[in-house]
């Protein structure tokens, strides 16, 4: 029997409702997280390198309740449901996966990748494709609860007898901040139906927006510390002589041999370096065994290998060709996507979308005031300010793009005060398509990564 508040008007009874749950959960819904989870993890793996991969988790996922899957095609979906196999169509979360990731950076890089890969299409059997209009957004503009997350549903394939069946997954990406408020609020107050006392509701808003800034201020220690490892790679110690054990310096120097000869694309050198320090230690970064810095190591390692010298800087293996090397994704750019291949900040927008990042980027550098060269205080700034503007109009814009830009005009010293929003896009171009030569890229490329920057499509 039902437990007492589970009374019905569903053209089911509970038990018939439980016995055919039990089943389903059985023969599809614990397979399909079991087989989603393993493909969103080796996606995971294979896009992302390992210094950002591991900042970036995969929760063991759950299957939904019965009583909770009850409770809710009750209070919701009473008038959508007249068979028992309606109820995987319209209860879209019966089964849930989670990404928790250390920054919102890494949020929004996962997302790229998750709104990167193919969609699902009606007929076929996936491993794993995002379903089409399910995207529920509340990283710029959080709920009104204070809840701030990535939402959008995957659909997976389970075999059963000779059949493949698809079944639909909830994704949730979100901070470590936004899970902890989540694990500490969401179970008790935030339940659809649950009635919350109006203090409780004031204070888990105000702890929501506490962490909140607890995440700003976590994105801008994460980017203060890749500015610094960046800068650790070229800038030259000359106060350190670096270690003296040679047998050490040759493991060193065959490692990155090895490394760099496994290399099928361009990687940073940021990718390189955290690999060498997790097998070597961080005592390795005094003097680096007497080059100096990482790149004179690298290049006394792997004499063959060309690095590129705009940061974020980058090693591209010998015999590289970036035109074989990598697939065009539909509507984009070949320098684009190669772009953000090597570098996973790049911003992968839609073409339309960069005049609106240039702009709300000058808006900014009229509205922050600093002096001499712009700091990474100035630069964080910049960015949320940027991001503010872009939702003043409407617009959602993750942090992380005019980050991206503002960044990469302060690293060559051409972020200034009063830009307007040509002088933004002419800097940037004269950073970015440099960038793109050094990868090998034909004449034809670099025009129309050009037009794409200008809004013009490819």
């Amino acid at each position: 029997m039902p437990p007492p508040d589970m009374a019905s008007s569903l053209p089911f009874s509970y038990e018939e409702f439980s016995e055919w749950f039990d089943d389903y959960t059985r023969a599809l819904l614990a397979p399909a997280l079991k087989a989603a989870r393993k493909a969103l993890s080796e996606h995971l793996d294979r896009e992302l390198p390992e210094q950002q991969r591991v900042r970036v988790a995969v929760s063991p996922g759950r299957t939904k309740t019965k009583a909770r899957t009850w409770k809710k095609l009750n209070d919701k979906y009473v008038d959508r449901i007249e068979h028992l196999v309606d109820v995987p169509a319209v209860v879209d979360d019966l089964v849930g996966l989670r990404i928790v990731c250390t920054n919102r950076s890494d949020v929004d890089r996962v997302v790229d990748l998750i709104e990167g890969m193919q969609e699902f299409v009606d007929g076929e059997a996936p491993v794993l494709a995002p379903c089409s209009g399910t995207v529920k957004d509340w990283r710029g503009e959080e709920k009104p609860s204070g809840y701030r997350a990535y939402h959008v549903n995957l659909c997976t394939s389970v075999s059963q007898a000779t059949e493949w069946h698809v079944v639909t997954c909830e994704l949730q990406i979100r901070t470590l901040m936004q899970e902890s408020w989540g694990e500490l609020t969401h179970e008790d107050t935030y339940k659809p139906g649950a009635t919350v006392p109006p203090l409780v509701s004031t204070l888990s808003r105000r702890m929501a927006d506490l962490m909140a800034t607890i995440d700003d201020i976590a994105e801008d220690l994460r980017s203060e510390l890749d500015r610094l490892s960046e800068d650790s790679l070229l800038e030259t110690d000359s106060s350190q002589d670096g270690a003296a054990n040679v047998a050490e310096r040759e493991a060193v120097t065959d490692f990155l041999r090895g490394k760099v000869g496994e290399l099928r694309g361009p990687t940073t050198l940021a990718t390189l370096a955290w690999e060498l320090q997790r097998e070597f230690g961080r005592e390795i970064t005094d003097g680096w065994f007497g080059y100096g810095n990482f790149k004179n190591l690298l290049k006394f390692a792997v004499p063959d290998a060309r690095v590129s010298i705009d940061p974020p800087s980058y090693v591209l293996p010998a015999g590289f060709d970036a035109i074989s090397s990598v697939e065009r994704r539909s509507g984009v750019p070949r320098a684009v996507t190669l772009l953000n291949e090597i570098d996973r900040s790049f911003p992968l927008v839609a073409s339309g979308q960069w005049p609106l990042l240039f702009d709300v980027v000058a808006r900014a550098t009229r509205q922050v005031t600093w002096e001499g060269p712009a700091d990474m205080r100035v630069v964080n700034e910049l960015s949320r300010v940027a991001r503010d503007i872009a939702l003043e109009q409407g617009k959602r814009l993750p942090r992380a793009h005019p980050q991206y830009v503002v960044r990469g005009l302060s690293s060559v010293h051409e972020l200034t005060p009063d830009m307007d929003s040509t002088e933004v896009q002419e800097k940037f171009f004269e950073l970015t398509l440099p960038r793109a030569a050094t990868l090998g890229l034909p004449d034809a490329d670099l025009r129309e990564l050009k037009r794409w920057l200008l809004g013009k499509g490819s």
